[in-house]
């Protein structure tokens, strides 16, 4: 029975010391990372301390344990009210005289403490020895705790509501709650161990308030990144965490069960064993099911809506290439479900090299004429270094904004904006400006996030669409540089697969003179080779280079390339020959017909498609790319030899150019 009743001050000091620990590991030079570590030891040292109570059997060396640990009890207050003080940045002058007060009382108190004033006696509860004081000294050390722990709480309060950011909003949202939870579970554990009130099952609400504000802590930090702390869980690690600590408690539950059953019926242990495992049978299976569903809807819920809504919204960019349709999707796609009444979208004018409003829907326009902002202007320089969202209210609470908020803030007026969330293609090179909501809530953290991860999707749309149109507009009639346009959009997206067009075009050219193709057909070949990727242009960075293997959704995205690159460059000003239209869409192809996105095979493939097949893998496997390193040339050429899935024929053409090439490069060296 007294290991059950251990269980709580053991996982309370045992979580507090972890989170402690965690955090101070995140900063240890940041002072409120350090503060919160020494506040969350001494609330550790709290928990042992009972802990300590309950499983040492002689009630004399009990009460020298109890006496001992006080140190942690003693310096719980002025800890807190060391990082309460980090945490707001208050330190008046008042505010120091008051920790300088709170660390002499608490050397005072320590000091009556190992002399005996402090833990009068220990009464047995629940099996263990739980502490008793006495005197003045009690009385002293019950207001100094309260002063301290009340005081920082009403400094965390003003904080919580001076502030305007809705991402500190939230972070003092619940460590403020927190405190409050460790505060009222508090209360009763006082009056217990000061004597006025003698229920003993008060024993725990200290220890179960601490667990509780243990738990929501850790939920700021991965949900919220309290004290700026990034943690990335995985999925699966989240589910064995929770169900590992479900595991705990239903094994608990079921052993106090057991005794109690065992108690009343006097059934025999086995039998008793036996109808546990079979409660555990049908309970443990909906148990884990029932975890997971809960861990997706309380932590990945959104994340998992943003990724599917940021992958339609992926398909739909594909079929746009105009600047007046896109911003007609962002309007859409932020204006309507979050509820903004104003959009703005500023981009670089690089030939002028300043940023000025081509778009707006729901905001006065006149105002936006004049908005004009040069490349090293504050706002411009911010976010540039910082490459995240603005809101209006930072302006006054970000000191590194502070110089530069007299300029900035008539940007916001201008624009009727609350928030800038930058576009980033490599440069800044495009600020999306939303307006108040219609509910007059603030942006949350959530929303931020996604507003983030929206402006790297439009990003890359706004680029493509900019280079194919420029492009176009000046050498419509050179279909060489409006290949190089598409090409270049999309290799420059990933630095593994740069150049990657290039050089399957320069060996898919040859291997076709080396079989003898007609003129016409060697350069639709090439051309072919040049475009054959083209389809990835708007899959998003997140598949395209995944280090990882990819999920049954990610492939299907990625198959879809080829046809959606022979779609792309049917939108383009230009008409390529049919011959070049077969070797984008069947370059995938394989001879046994299990390529994509036909499933044709042998003669059903043009050779251009074959050719393109054999110089693509073999340009892809001696190249480093995300997911793993190059293979050797030597390597690959003996498996394109093994290989039965490509044309023979190009493949013998091929390996010949590759000898060819390297008997020149020995008779130049």
């Amino acid at each position: 029975m007294i290991i059950i009743h251990s269980i709580i001050p053991f996982f309370a000091g045992i979580l507090t010391l972890f989170i402690g620990i965690f955090v101070l590991s995140k900063g240890t030079k940041r002072e409120v990372n350090k503060r919160f570590c020494y506040f969350a030891i001494c609330g550790a040292i709290w928990s042992f301390r009972l802990l300590g109570g309950f499983l040492i059997p002689v009630k004399e060396y009990a009460i020298i344990w109890l006496t001992a640990l006080s140190i942690g009890v003693i310096f719980i207050p002025i800890t807190f009210y060391q990082f309460v003080l980090a945490v707001t940045g208050d330190y008046t002058k008042i505010k120091k005289v008051l920790r300088l007060f709170g660390y002499i009382g608490g050397l005072i108190l320590l000091l009556l403490t190992y002399s005996g004033f402090f833990v009068k006696d220990a009464i047995k509860v629940y099996g263990g020895y739980y502490p008793v004081g006495g005197g003045l000294t009690n009385y002293f050390f019950i207001l100094f705790f309260w002063f301290f722990f009340t005081y920082g709480t009403y400094l965390l309060y003003r904080k919580y509501r001076a502030t305007t950011s809705p991402i500190e909003k939230n972070r003092m949202k619940f460590l403020f709650s927190g405190i409050c939870i460790v505060i009222f579970g508090g209360v009763p554990n006082f009056l217990l161990a000061s004597g006025v009130m003698k229920i003993y099952p008060a024993v725990y609400s200290a220890y179960l308030a601490t667990v509780i504000y243990g738990i929501i802590i850790a939920y700021a930090i991965i949900k919220y990144h309290l004290m700026d702390i990034e943690v990335v869980i995985r999925r699966s690690t989240a589910y064995v965490i929770v169900s590992a600590l479900m595991t705990f408690f239903f094994l608990g539950g079921m052993l106090c069960i057991e005794r109690a059953i065992r108690k009343l019926t006097g059934i025999e242990t086995f039998f008793i064993c036996l109808f546990m495992a079979f409660l555990i049978a049908i309970f443990l299976v909906p148990a884990r099911e029932w975890i997971q569903s809960w861990i997706d809807r309380i932590f990945y819920r959104r994340s998992l809506e943003r990724e599917k809504f940021l992958e339609r919204l992926s398909e739909s960019i594909s079929s746009i290439f105009s600047l007046d349709e896109l911003f007609t999707l962002i309007v859409s796609s932020v204006k309507q479900p979050m509820g903004v009444r104003g959009v703005s979208l500023m981009l670089l004018d690089e030939k002028k090299w300043e940023y000025k409003v081509t778009f707006c829907s729901g905001i006065n326009e006149s105002g936006t004429r004049k908005v004009r902002i040069e490349e090293n202007d504050g706002l411009i320089r911010y976010l540039s270094s910082e490459k995240r969202p603005l809101l209006l209210a930072e302006l006054d609470e970000n000191p590194s904004l502070k110089d530069q908020a007299y300029k900035i803030r008539p940007l916001f007026q201008n624009l009727q904006a609350t928030l800038f969330v930058p576009f980033f293609r490599g440069k800044l090179i495009g600020i999306l400006g939303l307006g108040e909501k219609s509910t007059g809530d603030l942006y949350t953290l959530e929303e931020l996030s996604f507003l983030s991860s929206l402006g790297n999707t439009f990003s890359v749309a706004i680029e493509d669409i900019r280079l194919i149109n420029d492009k176009a507009e000046e050498k419509v009639r050179e279909m060489g540089n409006i290949i190089f346009t598409l090409t270049s959009a999309f290799e420059a997206r990933d630095e593994y697969t740069f150049g990657h067009s290039s050089r399957v075009a320069m060996y898919a050219e040859k291997i076709a003179r080396w079989l003898g193709l007609k003129e016409y057909m060697v350069e639709a070949t090439r051309i072919s080779a040049i475009l054959h990727d083209i389809g990835k242009i708007h899959i998003p960075d997140n598949i395209l280079q995944k280090p990882g293997e990819l999920n049954d959704e990610e492939w299907e995205i990625i198959k879809r390339h080829p046809s959606n690159g022979v779609e792309l460059m049917k939108k383009q000003p230009i008409e390529f020959p049919e011959e070049v239209y077969k070797g984008v869409r069947h370059h995938h192809e394989r001879m046994d017909g299990t390529g994509y996105p036909d499933s044709i095979k042998g003669d059903e493939i043009n050779i251009i498609a074959k050719i393109i097949a054999v110089v693509d893998v073999y340009e892809a496997m001696t190249s480093d790319r995300v997911y793993r390193k190059a293979l050797s040339k030597e390597k690959v050429i003996q498996e394109l030899r093994n290989e039965r899935r490509y044309d023979p024929q190009v493949v013998d053409a091929f390996i010949e150019i590759l000898e060819e090439e390297e008997k020149e490069k020995v008779e130049m060296v």
